[in-house]
């Protein structure tokens, strides 16, 4: 990022504004990256199938994933970022969503800001639909696209019959659960939000961080978990023309297509990718 920074204030991507040269403020600690690298050995904890039991089993590693600091982490993270806006004063914040620990800074700092999100429509929205449409109406997540499963080794009746459904939904239709979801499949998608909301909410990573941010006067959920709050302005880089469709769109939530940064072209960028 710093040497980024540098770039912009050379004029590599076009001259500034302003013509006010950009200053860099990094922010203390690890990285979610780093955070991520430090707790997890590679990326084969985070790959998975499709279909029901890989949902299951994912929605906790998604988890870990939204909050990979340990608690010291993640308060040295958050003073850092308080620290930041009260130096610079900024006159409009604009925070990524995944970067909790600014989010908070900014509760602390009695601050208002603009999330600009990797997310879309769905993981904005959903959860203010009319009749929690959100809930049993859009597929849940990692839900689509099933593929087929051993046959079920537990003798408890809930995984059993979760598996049994799981393979059943393959033969009823390959191509994974469809938009609208069908009545006959709602239980199963309400059951698989519900665990995620479960997964979520009882993560370990998630809940000691949680008892560090009640001792700082931070009372709210953590700030992944809450989607969408009608105070803040929401910029996202999907589309409507490609995303589910929704009855209720608040004027909060501005959709400006894929935010990308310039790249150089294959034949000079120096790297070979095999086509098969």
């Amino acid at each position: 990022m710093p040497a980024r920074v540098v770039d912009l204030n050379d004029g590599v991507y076009g001259s500034l504004f302003d013509g006010k040269p950009l200053t860099f403020h990094p922010i203390k600690g690890e990285s979610m990256g780093a955070a991520l690298a430090k707790a997890y050995d590679g990326q084969a904890y985070f790959t998975c199938g499709t279909g029901t039991k890989e949902a299951l089993r994912m929605y906790p590693v998604l988890a870990a994933v939204i909050c990979a600091w340990d608690r010291l982490e993640y308060i040295e993270g958050v003073e850092s970022c308080v620290d930041i806006i009260r130096d610079v004063r900024p006159d409009v914040i604009v925070n990524e969503r995944l970067c909790a620990q600014a989010i908070d800074a900014c509760t602390i700092a009695e601050r208002n800001y603009i999330i600009l999100s990797p997310n879309t429509f769905k993981e904005t929205i959903a959860t203010i639909q009319p009749w929690a449409k959100g809930f049993w109406r859009i597929p849940a997540y990692v839900s689509i696209f099933p593929t087929p499963l051993p046959p079920p080794q537990k003798t408890h009746f809930l995984p059993i019959l979760i598996d049994l459904l799981n393979q059943w939904i393959i033969i009823r239709d390959i191509s994974g659960l469809p938009f609208p979801v069908p009545w006959h499949l709602i239980p199963l998608n309400m059951y698989l939000h519900l665990r995620m909301i479960i997964s979520a909410f009882r993560s370990p990573s998630i809940r000691a961080v949680a008892t560090i941010r009640k001792h700082h006067g931070l009372r709210t959920p953590f700030p992944y978990l809450t989607p969408y709050e009608k105070q803040r302005h929401y910029i996202i880089p999907s589309a409507l023309e490609c995303d589910f469709k929704f009855s209720k769109i608040p004027t909060n939530v501005t959709s400006c297509g894929p935010i990308l940064l310039e790249s150089p072209n294959l034949s000079v960028a120096g790297v070979c990718i095999p086509i098969s």
